[in-house]
């Protein structure tokens, strides 16, 4: 199933830790097209578990519903994606705009320039913010319903 905003994931809780518990995933058709197949950990055997904040107290062996807590694949598909992307373009529009020359290349090859070091600076943001994201965030889902009580 697509994880979004809206969409759960059912599986069985299989241990508590804390405050998150480690769920054991349904298989369902729809796993190979996941967007967040990263996130969950198939084993040797096949078995997909994911971590999940559990602030309704659900105990091993409920089953329930997962669900994303809050819109962080939105967030990271952006940085991953859209700040690379307006750096690259930044730096076109920038060698653009001020008519920068370098030496006697031709101006399009130095507005290739500028937007590979716009979109290599868009990268590096990007790194640093997903560094210090990683250290921030433990879970990115939560179970978000009991099924079987």
């Amino acid at each position: 199933m697509r994880m979004s905003e809206r969409d759960v994931e059912s599986g069985m809780v299989i241990l508590i830790q804390g405050d998150k518990a480690r769920v054991r995933l349904l298989e369902n058709d729809a796993c190979e097209e996941c967007n967040a197949r990263i996130f969950c950990r198939p084993g040797s055997d096949g078995v997909r578990e994911m971590l999940a904040y559990n602030h309704i107290k659900a105990s091993v062996g409920d089953r329930v519903d997962i669900a994303e807590t809050s819109n962080l694949l939105l967030k990271l598909s952006f940085m991953q994606f859209g700040v690379p992307l307006i750096g690259l373009l930044s730096g076109i529009l920038f060698v653009n705009v001020f008519n920068l020359a370098l030496f006697s290349f031709p101006h399009e090859l130095v507005m290739s320039i500028g937007g590979l070091i716009g979109l290599l600076l868009g990268g590096t943001l990007t790194w640093i913010w997903s560094k210090k994201v990683a250290k921030t965030i433990s879970c990115v889902f939560e179970i978000s319903a009991i099924q079987n009580r």
